[in-house]
């Protein structure tokens, strides 16, 4: 057998030469529910979002603000491209010569997805179902409480999946109940009747190992295709 060394040489010496954005402790804002996506001529597209006692909120006192980032070269050098009110734990994703970016509306907000054909600068607005809002969230903290995280989406059978909870009883993480959206690729993915949502399954904490403890439930679930090619799973 032959055994082959390869030396893989770092893009940068010190990773942190090329920060795509940083906040300052004391300010108590902090950058969270980071995604990353490549996009043509080797551009790469970042997402974040805030959290923290001082982080922009809606109305309701719930953080809602996502910023997105763009380099041209490889990640030597990034520029922040545009500020999203309404956007939260969203995913980034190119598909079909367009950016897009699922996830809520804000904490325990609405589903939505928006759509950029400029490489993030500027994105389409979700106010109705025919413009990206999916699926209607409760005011503040009343249900559905719609939570998710960056996660990947997955492309499988013709349909786009992404994983999702709904905090049912506001109670972290036991109150979370686990489902999945999905729509057909073909289909305009603005528009809510593409999606369909699947049933929403409770956690059932009588199958936890006992090292698990007391505070146990689902959260940030991703879809993944079976190894059998005939199922999806979350986990």
């Amino acid at each position: 057998m032959l055994v082959t060394k390869i030396r893989i040489k770092p893009l940068f010496k010190n990773p942190l030469e090329n920060i795509v954005a940083y906040s300052p402790p004391q300010s108590e804002i902090y950058l969270g529910s980071p995604g990353i996506t490549l996009l043509p001529n080797d551009r790469i597209a970042v997402s974040h979002d805030f959290f923290g006692p001082k982080s922009p909120c809606n109305k309701y006192g719930m953080p809602n603000t996502t910023r997105i980032y763009l380099s041209s070269d490889c990640g030597k050098s990034w520029k922040m491209v545009s500020e999203i009110r309404e956007a939260y734990w969203s995913t980034l994703f190119y598909f079909k010569d367009s950016l897009y970016l699922l996830g809520t509306s804000a904490k325990y907000g609405d589903i939505v997805i928006r759509r950029s054909n400029d490489y993030g600068k500027t994105w389409t607005i979700p106010l109705d179902e025919d413009s990206g809002l999916l699926f209607r969230g409760g005011d503040g903290n009343n249900p559905p409480n719609y939570h998710c995280a960056p996660v990947p989406i997955l492309v499988y059978r013709n349909r786009i999946w992404r994983g999702f909870e709904d905090n049912v009883t506001a109670s972290w993480p036991e109150g979370f109940h686990t489902f999945v959206i999905s729509s057909d690729i073909g289909k305009d993915l603005l528009k809510s009747s593409s999606w369909i949502m699947s049933n929403k399954l409770a956690y059932n904490p009588s199958l936890d190992s006992p090292e698990f403890g007391e505070r146990a439930g689902w959260l940030e679930g991703n879809v993944v295709a079976g190894p059998d090619g005939d199922h999806s799973i979350i986990f």
